[in-house]
């Protein structure tokens, strides 16, 4: 496709402050595209998304197109975690079509971070619950947000920059990314950005600093094409910290009257980074999600490490806690995609991906070196999937043994299919070069219901 001759979007966000924060925004999309027929999609929202409500005030939609008002018929279709809320055209359209509507937001929300949440001094969270996708394409993006309701000192950011942007998306650009409307503080380093909602007694730049020499380090290594990146803070009560990443962004949850620890972040933020390179194609959700959060864990802990960033002593700590967090699971057998199913209903469910892909992909890389004489490693493998995932975004568990038998000249398909199934895979420690990690197998139990296990304690 000759990028020149994509359909067009030019987006008008107008955020509108009350009481401290942003209470909405109000939202005007002018979308080019060759005219639609009757009964064709126009756009799609989510009414609904892991029980998080949408904030659009459906009252507050007008369509238009040069003809004038443009009736469309509203449609819903449940999927695994998400009730869509679909506009399809009512007649063929003529010209630009213009949508306007307005988005009441609501007090943050804890994890997962697809709202869009309120603090004091602003708002943070996704563009899911308030934002369109498109029928599949790529889109040529003017993004404009406009400041003329907020006070001064106010800052309007999403991922891809502050203000005005103009760049391309797919299809689902405006919603899988995060948004920042507030009074922010904030660390820039080049294409990196750490940004947090300005609060007496909170101070995120030593943490803030760190991880910028860990992004910069990871976009050489996974052959970055140089965008920018941003972290997004998050400040609510919560028991523990965590987030969500999305398109080349991250928001995270902290408690501030209890902070997570300066080495907890280390690893957390280095392993939502992974995430905008080592990706396949996960739906039905839990399809891939072992090679999408177990690529997460390896690289975070491997990386730093092989950086130089962090000490025996904390990579000690990480790795001990995920293989109690792993095989201690009460559902550590369960299939990839029962786990999937269970995605935030189950807690433990939603976590053993983390640990088998972990704990798989220690072992893969070990294979692979063994099989090749150590002329390859899991590095080669991941780095042939980033560049095949970036032709083809839809790729998924066939592009990973096959991209194994290319550059491993062996079948692993057996052992692929063992952990699909729930096989308790043990640990394999030669992937942290210098650390001389051994381990021992203790007896224990696992969480919830208490039957034996083993665990496998690491020193």
């Amino acid at each position: 496709m000759n990028l020149a001759d994509c359909p067009s979007l030019h987006v008008i966000v107008l955020p509108e402050w009350e009481n401290n924060t942003v209470s909405s925004a109000r939202v005007s999309l002018c979308l080019k595209v060759p005219s639609l027929q009757p009964g064709e999609l126009l756009c799609s929202f989510l009414d609904e998304i892991y029980a998080i409500p949408t904030a659009i005030q459906w009252d507050s939609l007008e369509i238009k197109d040069n003809v004038g008002n443009l009736e469309v018929r509203h449609f819903h279709e449940t999927g695994q975690h998400e009730i869509y809320h679909q506009l399809f055209v009512k007649r063929k359209t003529e010209g630009p079509i213009l949508l306007t509507y307005r988005a009441a937001f609501a007090p943050a929300r804890p994890n997962p971070v697809l709202d869009m949440g309120q603090e004091p001094g602003g708002v943070t969270g996704s563009g899911y619950c308030w934002m369109p996708s498109f029928p599949k394409n790529v889109y040529q993006l003017h993004m404009e947000f406009s400041r003329a309701n907020l006070p001064q000192g106010v800052r309007a950011l999403w991922a891809h920059g502050e203000d005005c942007t103009n760049l391309f998306i797919r299809e689902d650009g405006l919603q899988k990314v995060f948004y920042c409307f507030g009074k922010v503080d904030c660390v820039e380093h080049g294409s990196f950005g750490y940004y947090w909602i300005a609060r007496e007694g909170v101070d995120a730049s030593p943490i803030a600093h760190w991880t910028a020499k860990v992004f910069l380090k990871m976009a050489d290594f996974f052959q970055d094409s140089g965008e920018s990146y941003k972290i997004f803070a998050r400040a609510r009560s919560c028991r523990m910290s965590g987030g969500t990443a999305l398109n080349r962004s991250y928001t995270y949850i902290y408690d501030p009257q209890n902070p997570p620890p300066f080495t907890q972040l280390k690893f957390l933020f280095s392993h939502e980074m992974v995430h905008n390179w080592a990706l396949l194609f996960n739906e039905p959700y839990g399809t891939c999600t072992w090679y999408i959060e177990g690529m997460a864990e390896y690289y975070s802990l491997v990386l730093p490490w092989r950086m130089g960033l962090v000490s025996r002593e904390e990579l000690l700590i990480q790795l001990n806690e995920r293989a109690e967090q792993y095989y201690c699971n009460p559902c550590i057998e369960f299939t990839n995609l029962h786990l999937g199913n269970l995605l935030f209903h189950d807690l433990e469910a939603t976590t053993v991906p983390y640990g088998r892909g972990l704990f798989y992909l220690m072992e893969m890389d070990h294979r692979i070196r063994t099989k090749t004489s150590e002329k390859y490693c899991l590095d080669d493998v991941m780095l042939k999937l980033l560049h095949d995932y970036r032709k083809n975004p839809h790729i998924q568990n066939r592009a990973w043994l096959e991209a194994v038998s290319k550059i491993a000249g062996y079948d692993e398909t057996e052992r692929f299919l063992a952990m699909c199934q729930g096989i308790v895979i043990p640990p394999e420690l030669s992937c942290f070069t210098g650390a001389n990690f051994a381990f021992q197998k203790r007896n224990a139990f696992t969480r919830r219901e208490k039957k034996p296990c083993h665990i496998y304690y690491i020193h």
